[in-house]
């Protein structure tokens, strides 16, 4: 459908325009530079492409042959939804959980995959083994891997499932894993992995602070 494409392809050029594309560079592109960079040649990957919007949300689904739009539900709703099963997952674990816990839980996981994978979408989903989300820097933190799909298993359990903020943000890194710069061991001598979980996480990043957060990590 030449008409979806070309608003995807208008999405993804006002999304380059933006405050974040413009501080780390991001190149804009067509469709086919899309697929061919972010896809690979892996014909069971798909990108989620989200658009949240005060009315509705806008969900592109590219393969290597087509591209299918979705109305999902106001940003509104799905925030909520979102906010919710949060804050199910950050409740401090009873040993064993109590049915109340595990009810609330599913129930508030449930109601998000709802939203976000509504409108017929779920169904054409079911044929790719690999996603990409893209959207995460206008959606949150969704808890992807944690939602119920198809059967009921959570989609961390059954799909390959990566993350990417943006279009732009998956091309410049992309951009940046083929220039073949390598970090060596001794270069790495003196770093240190922090691993913490924050009863709260609410980081205000500047945007030009996500070129630096990417140079810090070997290609």
């Amino acid at each position: 459908n030449r008409g979806v494409e070309s608003a995807l392809v208008h999405l993804h050029a006002a999304e380059a325009a933006g405050t974040l594309a413009r501080a780390i560079g991001a190149p804009e592109a067509d469709l086919a530079t899309v697929r061919a960079r972010l896809l690979g040649n892996d014909k069971q990957h798909a990108l989620l492409i989200y658009f949240p919007a005060p009315t509705r949300t806008h969900l592109f689904v590219v393969d290597h042959e087509n591209v299918r739009h979705f109305v999902l539900a106001s940003a509104d709703f799905i925030e909520a939804a979102r906010f919710t099963a949060e804050k199910t997952l950050r409740q401090r674990a009873q040993v064993p959980t109590s049915a109340s816990q595990a009810g609330d839980r599913n129930r508030a996981l449930a109601r998000l995959a709802d939203l976000l994978f509504s409108a017929g979408a779920g169904a054409d989903l079911k044929e790719y083994s690999r996603w990409t989300i893209v959207g995460r820097d206008l959606l949150g933190e969704v808890p992807f891997e944690a939602l119920p799909f198809g059967n009921g298993e959570s989609l961390g359990t059954t799909k390959a499932i990566a993350c990417l903020p943006s279009l732009a943000v998956g091309l410049k890194l992309d951009e940046r894993a083929r220039r073949g710069t390598k970090t060596t061991a001794d270069e790495c001598e003196d770093a240190v992995v922090l691993l913490a979980a924050p009863e709260q996480i609410g980081i205000a990043l500047r945007d030009v602070a996500i070129e630096e957060m990417i140079a810090a990590y070997p290609s």
